[in-house]
């Protein structure tokens, strides 16, 4: 038992105070780039969309979430669940309401998708497929990792394909993406 070592009685060695630096401020660059950068970089891919402003169906939307709050209230008498609905119909007017911009800039770099000020980075996106109808509509389909926004489709306009699609093998795989019935819905109804 000669071996025990007491630990109340350790010393512990004060520690060393050290002068505080100050800090210097720096500036930190955003990590997109501005629209006007986008198209004179030889790494980008960019091209302008127009963007469709459809006020109607959400109008209609917040009326049909009222009316459904309307009917919970007065036939299930749950009040909680028609102010939710009413709640979500608020939030749906006060959306239709934010102006946007007449056109959107789209930009393909090496960090991912550019979306005006949305960047989606290409370890959150799952694949692309790029739907084309000879003639008819051009889209760029993305699916993501992100639970509230799994699909993303972007026009084409008047961009090229094949030059799109080029650029984007390089950085996620190519896979046919079938409608979801509520997008083929959605698409049918133009929304």
């Amino acid at each position: 038992m000669d071996k025990v070592i007491n630990l109340r009685k350790k010393e512990v060695p004060e520690p060393e105070k050290k002068k505080i630096e100050q800090i210097q401020p720096q500036t930190i660059e955003p990590e997109y780039m501005p629209e006007e950068e986008y198209f004179d970089s030889p790494e980008t891919l960019a091209w302008q969309i127009k963007n469709d402003i459809k006020k109607q169906p959400s109008w209609l939307l917040a009326g049909s979430l009222f009316g459904g709050a309307l009917l919970v209230f007065l036939f299930a008498s749950n009040p909680l669940f028609a102010l939710l609905l009413a709640f979500f119909g608020v939030l749906v007017i006060i959306e239709s309401k934010k102006e946007k911009a007449p056109t959107s800039v789209v930009a393909l770099s090496e960090t991912g998708v550019h979306l005006d000020d949305d960047h989606h980075a290409y370890h959150t996106l799952h694949s692309f497929w790029i739907d084309y109808e000879p003639g008819g509509k051009k889209e760029l389909t993305v699916r993501t990792r992100k639970l509230l926004t799994p699909v993303i489709s972007i026009p084409l306009e008047e961009t090229d394909p094949l030059e799109v699609r080029a650029y984007m093998v390089s950085y996620l795989p190519e896979k046919e993406h079938e409608a979801s019935l509520i997008e083929a819905v959605l698409r049918r109804f133009g929304l």
